[in-house]
């Protein structure tokens, strides 16, 4: 008996169908789509990848839904992870090649304007089919061509993705563009300059250009696209800018000028955060100031030190999920540790720990699950209006 349900087993698996390379859906599942006769147009979302792992099933970031809340449509291209493993050279093309194949089919469908939008490996996607077809407008955040953290030390391949991205706004077929460039990108550690760079590039251009990087922004780490600082801060503007009812002059955009809404650039008294003032001999006062960044549980937007009657409290401010909203501030009291500053938050312990050389905080956070990770922050004294 045990053989005959062995080799039944084994006639199901053979039988089942096998799962498409592609799988085009709605950006939304509770978000329906108006069509092509009265959507602004529509935003094609790439995805990115992390090793082998299947994450098609990842919905695009809190800013395309306030791009689909705006009149826009959305859809995305959910690729199998079974078919990425032939680097960027042959799965990563042929990627690219399917994406042009979805503007054309959504043009044939009476879309007038397309945004290509994707995260990491879906941001060189959609960075590389803009230089093959004409679209409306480019979002790529973070672009990498899918270069492991365990590669970044060949310098070829570290570089691979921000080489591309100088080449495709270079050339790209776009009337407008905006590029989610954040600090202290782990995946793109060999190009400090990589705001600074793409904007060099994009003044050689007829074409309009907001950046959200590294010179203008609060936005920290490889992931920032996804975060409530994100939302909260830039979308509006970036919304504003891809706006075709609104006609933008060539060159930079920044969000406050020419009709866009500033960015919350004075985080900390919105946070109501007051950070302490502390004396040059206290190890603790490198801390000093306001830092934003964002972790997963929960949604961080802005951290600060701050005096108690016994030392030091640690307070917090945590976005709303789902929305565009700040959150509730916590606090917390903070106990020295060696020189990292830690915290028993209601859900999980949170270190910080400066690096003197630097001049920068990293946040570690571990929850009662066992979960565990690890974020850069971003000290929000001399960070200009975006």
């Amino acid at each position: 008996m045990r053989r005959i349900a062995v080799f039944v087993l084994l006639l199901l698996v053979a039988a089942a169908p096998a799962r498409a390379e592609y799988e085009v859906v709605q950006g939304f599942e509770d978000l329906a789509p108006v069509g092509p006769d009265k959507a602004l147009g529509i935003v094609i979302w790439n995805h990115g990848v992390s090793g082998q792992q299947d994450t098609s099933a990842a919905p695009p970031p809190p800013y395309v839904r306030d791009l689909h809340a705006a009149g826009w449509d959305v859809i995305r291209i959910k690729r199998n992870a079974l078919h990425q493993s032939g680097g960027w050279a042959g799965s990563g093309l042929r990627h690219v090649a399917r994406t042009v194949e979805e503007v054309e089919r959504v043009k044939a469908q009476g879309y007038k304007r397309v945004v290509l939008a994707g995260q990491s490996y879906g941001g060189a996607i959609s960075l590389e089919a803009a230089r093959r077809i004409d679209v409306y407008a480019i979002v790529p955040s973070a672009p990498g061509t899918g270069v492991s953290l365990n590669e970044l030390g060949s310098a070829l391949l570290s570089t691979h993705g921000t080489t591309q991205l100088y080449t495709a706004l270079g050339d790209g077929k776009f009337e407008r563009a905006a590029a989610i460039l954040p600090l202290a990108d782990e995946y793109a550690s060999s190009a400090p300059d990589r705001g600074k760079r793409s904007r060099e590039v994009m003044a050689k251009r007829d074409v309009p250009y907001l950046p959200l990087d590294d010179l203008s922004t609060m936005l920290v780490t490889h992931g920032a696209a996804s975060t409530q600082i994100m939302r909260f801060a830039y979308s509006p503007c970036l919304v504003a800018f891809l706006d075709p009812r609104t006609p933008r002059a060539a060159g930079l955009a920044q969000c406050g000028a020419d009709g866009l809404p500033p960015s919350p650039d004075k985080l900390a008294e919105t946070a109501s955060l007051k950070p302490a003032k502390m004396q040059s001999g206290e190890w603790w006062h490198f801390y000093e100031g306001v830092w934003v960044g964002a972790w997963s549980d929960p949604a961080l937007v802005a951290l600060a030190l701050e005096k108690s009657a016994t030392g030091y409290d640690l307070v917090y401010l945590s976005g709303k999920p789902r929305t565009a909203e700040l959150g509730r501030t916590y606090r917390v009291p903070a106990a020295l540790n060696g020189r990292a500053v830690v915290a028993e938050l209601p859900h999980q312990t949170v270190s910080l720990d400066f690096n003197q050389a630097t001049r920068q905080v990293v946040l570690s956070w571990k929850n009662k699950e066992g979960r565990s990770g690890s974020t850069r922050l971003r000290k929000l004294d001399g960070i200009p209006p975006g």
